[in-house]
């Protein structure tokens, strides 16, 4: 008898979790990377309608600009994240392309920031922004990761609730492979801990 209690207990605990997630509890953020040109937010900017065109892996090197990309999401009115990069690579300089008020710049591995819109955003992949990053001598992954002020990296929906993406993946320069955000092989295992593990 003890132990159906404790199933429909842990079933209402699951079930009362699911009621507080927003509407884009399937999405994912990665990282789109291109080499550098003179671009802004509405000249040059990339078109992203569905994972296949993520560029993960790029294997080049010197100068790039890293696109931080939200997708599989249904609505939104704010997201929230962080970038990291290998420390070799310097620092960038990031311009931010989406929201009515922006908190936080992208500087040094590691910043992170926040983009809200004062309308509800029916999209499924937002482009927030870009870093235009100089590598010189050095490959490796750059990384979405939580935001250092508030550790939470996601969106909001049109509700106000949020939603942590269901994976979160790299990119790769200079010969280093970035991960598939089109592949769920290994992304549940992924913890956003584990991500900053790799740049430390």
């Amino acid at each position: 008898m003890s132990r159906v209690f404790v199933l429909a207990a842990m079933l209402c605990l699951l079930l009362a979790a699911a009621g507080f997630a927003g509407m884009n509890g399937h999405h994912k953020v990665g990282l789109h990377i291109l080499p550098h040109e003179t671009r802004s937010c509405s000249e040059n900017f990339p078109v992203i309608t569905q994972c296949p065109e993520i560029i993960h892996t790029y294997p080049g090197c010197g100068e790039i600009d890293a696109f931080p990309v939200f997708f599989d999401l249904v609505e939104v009115t704010a997201v929230e994240y962080g970038l990291t990069w290998p420390a070799t690579w310097g620092n960038c300089v990031y311009t931010a392309c989406g929201g009515d008020v922006i908190t936080g710049d992208i500087v040094s591995p590691g910043d992170g920031i926040s983009h809200q819109w004062s309308s509800c955003l029916q999209e499924a992949v937002i482009i927030p922004g870009y870093a235009w990053l100089d590598i010189q001598g050095f490959g490796g992954v750059a990384a979405p990761t939580e935001h250092p002020g508030t550790g939470f990296i996601g969106t909001t929906d049109c509700d106000g609730m949020n939603d942590v993406p269901l994976g979160g993946y790299s990119a790769g320069v200079c010969g280093f492979p970035g991960d598939d955000p089109c592949c769920l092989c290994g992304t549940q295992k992924t913890t956003w801990g584990e991500i900053r593990m790799m740049f430390r």
